[in-house]
């Protein structure tokens, strides 16, 4: 997967389920230790709420090293991994969910906590601003200094930028969407031939 919806900013959405108040809050989240972040600055907003139910995928929607939730409290099952589910459908990724409940003193068993999650969730994601977001690499390539001008050329026809240093040879480091990256290399192959160095690091 080349690119993916993220949230352009912070927002939330609120719900009243059977005299429960959801509180369903969106944020960009890059890593678990932002999340962490986030979930503190949640609790300390709402220090009267009964559970911060939370999920979050802090990367690619389809890369599952960057997923996790949390029930707070709330029966297994019935809190994180709905509101995950919520998130996996969206499509989106580098995104933290958080629902805050406050009890409205009617109970709702696991089937309908299940049911006030997914419907929290859906109605943050929804009221969210989602952007398209393209992963970028930096592509690594050395060459003779007298094929630097068909280079700059390509890379000017590519409408992409290179930072250019100068050893032995030259070393540009471009910065590609990953879903260009085969086409760049196959053009700098084919223009300047075998003498080109490559390498890709994320």
């Amino acid at each position: 997967m080349s690119g993916y919806l993220i949230p352009s900013g912070p927002s939330e959405s609120t719900c009243e389920i059977k005299n429960s108040l959801f509180i369903a809050s969106v944020m960009p989240i890059g890593s678990m230790d932002e999340m962490k972040r986030f979930v503190k600055e949640l609790r300390e907003k709402h220090p009267k709420a009964n559970h911060n139910c939370w999920a979050v995928i802090t990367g690619s929607p389809t890369d599952s090293n960057t997923f996790g939730f949390s029930d707070d409290g709330e029966p297994t099952g019935t809190a994180g991994k709905p509101i995950f589910t919520v998130l996996q459908y969206s499509g989106a990724g580098q995104i933290g969910v958080i629902v805050t409940r406050y009890f409205g003193g009617i109970k709702l068993g696991t089937g309908g906590l299940v049911k006030a999650y997914t419907a929290s969730a859906k109605a943050g994601i929804e009221g969210a601003d989602l952007i398209s977001y393209s992963p970028m690499n930096s592509v690594h390539l050395t060459i003779p200094y007298n094929q630097e001008p068909h280079l700059r050329y390509l890379l000017e026809q590519c409408n992409v930028c290179g930072e250019f240093q100068y050893d032995h040879a030259v070393r540009v480091v471009v910065m590609v969407r990953q879903d260009r990256i085969d086409q760049l290399i196959s053009l700098v192959k084919t223009t300047l031939g075998t003498s080109v160095g490559i390498a890709i690091q994320p």
